[in-house]
């Protein structure tokens, strides 16, 4: 959870299982991150765990010297115990705070035999927040892993090859980063542990999943490089679909003007041609006529001069 930025966290516990937890954030060198609510044995008799709950967390929240993007809110065993309605108090501190996410984690090592593991619970709630973003072309996310996959690894030198930009976790330096993981094209995860989470993930965003576990064997390597190629190679097109169907149109546009152009002439030369027809058919009657009419004049002229000589 540390390794969202901007998160703060907040552990809702006895003080005998709080001893580790501030140990652990400690060693991180993240204390200022960290806070916690105590439990107390009153508060289990009483019936008042969920206010306890609800009102401890809203004070550390207000207590804090900045204002945290999104706050991961672990509750405990004891809450299982008693019967907590989580999602009450849950829904009750985002309407405290509407401009913060929360993140609904565990810490309750005793369920570890019964559903899923702790930390699986956790990745499932820091994924919870990000939202479903428009894709942004050729980004490869890689979830669920405590330890950044290597620039050289076989794994990101076929994400390169293939056009596309590995992201990871560790690359994140502002919550606005972190969201900016929605926009992803394809989720990948080489972690048991983040399985569950990345596979809600991708699902929520309809984004595809690829779980690449590492391999020493020669055929196990070749198959994850080749499922990794194939599912890239079906995000590819996308793009280049998009330059076919400028590509098409600007066809179908050249086609079309070839067709008017051809319409045209030919119309044009229907035209010429019709007028050249009425203008020759024109001109043959008009000579026929002056052909006739001279013909006519010359029969009378002869006529009347065989008349007077006679």
């Amino acid at each position: 959870g540390m390794q969202v930025p901007e998160c703060h966290q907040i552990y809702v516990c006895a003080d005998n299982c709080m001893r580790g937890v501030v140990l652990t954030a400690a060693e991180m060198d993240a204390a200022d991150r960290f806070s916690c609510v105590l439990l107390e044995e009153e508060d289990l008799y009483e019936g008042s765990l969920e206010t306890v709950t609800i009102e401890g967390v809203a004070d550390a929240i207000r207590r804090l010297p900045y204002r945290p993007r999104a706050v991961a809110v672990f509750l405990v065993c004891l809450h299982h115990f008693v019967g907590t309605d989580a999602a009450y108090v849950y829904s009750s501190l985002e309407k405290q705070f509407p401009d913060i996410d929360f993140m609904r984690c565990w810490m309750d090592p005793v369920m570890r035999r019964s559903g899923l593991s702790p930390e699986q619970k956790l990745k499932e709630s820091m994924f919870r927040p990000i939202r479903p973003l428009p894709p942004e072309r050729r980004i490869v996310c890689d979830l669920g892993d405590n330890q950044p996959l290597d620039t050289e690894s076989e794994l990101s030198l076929a994400i390169r090859e293939a056009g596309f930009t590995l992201f990871q976790l560790q690359d994140c330096r502002t919550y606005d980063d972190y969201l900016r993981m929605g926009a992803a094209d394809l989720f990948i995860t080489r972690s048991p542990s983040g399985i569950h989470g990345v596979t809600q993930l991708a699902k929520r965003l309809g984004r595809p999943f690829l779980y690449l576990p590492p391999a020493c064997g020669e055929e196990e390597i070749n198959a994850e490089l080749a499922a990794l190629r194939e599912a890239l190679a079906v995000i590819r097109p996308e793009s280049a679909r998009s330059g076919n169907m400028q590509s098409g149109s600007g066809q179908a546009g050249s086609i079309n003007s070839g067709h008017l152009q051809a319409e045209s002439l030919q119309a044009e030369s229907i035209q010429s041609g019709s007028v050249q027809a009425e203008r020759t058919q024109a001109g043959s009657i008009q000579s026929g006529h002056l052909q006739s009419e001279c013909l006519q004049a010359e029969s009378i002229q002869s006529g009347s001069v065989q008349a007077e000589r006679t």
